[in-house]
C-alpha cells in the first residue's frame, strides 16, 4: 500500500482530536503558521491538511475570522459490488444477511448507506468514484475486484474506512469466515464418524482475489495428513456454487466410490441442498451411505436441512455488527484494525441427532 502523504498524516492526527472532543465543534483552531511550528512541518503541509478537514466537513473557513470545528455528522457508507456476487442475492446467500445487517445497524445509528451493484470496470464505477472524489462516504464495504485491484491509487489520501466482504489482497482490513478450520475439523469428525472416503467440494467461482478457497484446500488436505490418509485427487472437486453442482458432483462421485459411509465436505450451501437432492434420487441413506459437512450463513435460509448434516456456521450477522463497532470507533478518532480478522465457524447438527449422538457427537459447540 502506497504510504500517505504528511498533509494527509496530520489531517488524521487532527481528525481525532476533533472525533474524541480534544477539539469540540465550534472551537477555533490555531493560525496554520503556529499549527506548523506545533506540529514542525511546513505551512503548505498544514493548509493541505486543512483542505482534507474541509473536504470531509469536520472544519469550515470563515474569511476574515479563521478555521472552526464543525458540528459532529453521522457517518455515510458506501456498499460496492461486482458480479461475483449477482447470484447472492437470495436469501439463501451470506450478501443477503450482509445487507439485511448493515441495513438495520444504520437505521439503528441514524446513518446512511448507498449501494452500487455491478462494479467491474471505470465505467460502471464511474458513479461510486465521483462520490468518493467529492468526499460522500466515511467508511466502504468493497465487494468488487476492480475497485479492490485500484485500491491505493482511489483511496490514498482519503479519509475513509474501507472493508473487504471478502479478503481482497489489496485491502488493509478483511473480516472472512475460517475456511480452514472447517475443513481441518470435519475430516476429522467425519473420519472419527467412521467415513472410509473423505471428499471435498470446493467453490468454483472466479475468486482470484480471495484466499478463502486456498484455506479450505489447506485445512482439507492438512486435515488428511492428520489423520494418515493419502490425498486421492478424485475426491477433491470444484464444483459450481448452485444445487445443480452439488447434484451433478455427488451423482459422479457415487458412480466412481464404492466407500461406505463416504463423507462429503461442502463449501457452500447451495451445494449441499443439490447433494441432499442427489442422495434421494439415488437412494442413499443418510447418513448410513452419506455423511455430509457443509458451510452454512447463519441467518440464511440455506441453514436448515432436513437431514443429519454436520453444519460449519458462518454467524455473519455477528461480524457485521463487529465491523460496525469498529466503524463507531473510527468515527470517534481511533485508529481501525487492519489485516484478516478470522470469523471461527461454530460445529451444529442439523436434522436427526441420534445417529451422531450414538456416535460421540452431542450436537451444537464451537
Amino acid at each position: 500500500m502506497a504510504p500517505k502523504s504528511k498533509s494527509r498524516e496530520l489531517s488524521e492526527v487532527l481528525k481525532i482530536q476533533i472525533a474524541s472532543g480534544a477539539l469540540h465543534p465550534g472551537e477555533q483552531l490555531e493560525p496554520i503558521v503556529k499549527l506548523a511550528e506545533r506540529y514542525k512541518t511546513t505551512v503548505a503541509t498544514v493548509s493541505r491538511a486543512m483542505e482534507f478537514l474541509e473536504q470531509y466537513g469536520l472544519v469550515q473557513r470563515i474569511a476574515g475570522r479563521g478555521i472552526f470545528v464543525c458540528e459532529k455528522k453521522s457517518c455515510r457508507i458506501a456498499i460496492v459490488l461486482d458480479r461475483v456476487f449477482a447470484y447472492s442475492t437470495s436469501a439463501y446467500s451470506s450478501l443477503h444477511i450482509i445487507l439485511k445487517e448493515i441495513d438495520q445497524q444504520c437505521m439503528d445509528l441514524n446513518w446512511s448507506y448507498e449501494l452500487f451493484p455491478n462494479v467491474v470496470d471505470g465505467n460502471s464505477a464511474r458513479s461510486f468514484l465521483v462520490k468518493l472524489a467529492q468526499n460522500e462516504f466515511d467508511a466502504v464495504f468493497i465487494g468488487s475486484l476492480y475497485i479492490a485491484r485500484n485500491y491505493d491509487t482511489l483511496f490514498r489520501d482519503r479519509m475513509v474506512y474501507t472493508i473487504g466482504i471478502y479478503n481482497y489482497k489489496e485491502l488493509s482490513y478483511s473480516l472472512i469466515f475460517n475456511t480452514y478450520r472447517m475443513a481441518h475439523d470435519a475430516v476429522l469428525e467425519l473420519n472419527r464418524l467412521g467415513c472410509r472416503k473423505i471428499a471435498l467440494f470446493d467453490m468454483d467461482v472466479s475468486m482470484d482475489w480471495s484466499s478463502t478457497p486456498d484455506m479450505t484446500r489447506r485445512g482439507y488436505f492438512d486435515g488428511l495428513k492428520r489423520i494418515g490418509k493419502l490425498h486421492d485427487q478424485a475426491l477433491y472437486k470444484r464444483v459450481p456454487v448452485s444445487q445443480q453442482g452439488g447434484f451433478d458432483a455427488l451423482t459422479e462421485l457415487w458412480e466412481h466410490c464404492d466407500a461406505r459411509p463416504l463423507g462429503v465436505i461442502s463449501s457452500d450451501s447451495l451445494m449441499t441442498f443439490g447433494m441432499i437432492q442427489a442422495a434421494f434420487s439415488r437412494g442413499m441413506r443418510i447418513p448410513e451411505d452419506l455423511i455430509i459437512a457443509s458451510h452454512a450463513n447463519l441467518g440464511c435460509d440455506a441453514a436448515q436441512f432436513s437431514v443429519p448434516v454436520i453444519k460449519y456456521v458462518n454467524p455473519v450477522g455477528r461480524q457485521i455488527r463487529r465491523v460496525f463497532a469498529n466503524i463507531q470507533n473510527y468515527m470517534k478518532g481511533e485508529t481501525p484494525p487492519f489485516g484478516v480478522e478470522l470469523i471461527e465457524p461454530i460445529k451444529q447438527v442439523s436434522g436427526r441427532k441420534d445417529f451422531f449422538a450414538r456416535h460421540g457427537h452431542t450436537g451444537a459447540r464451537k
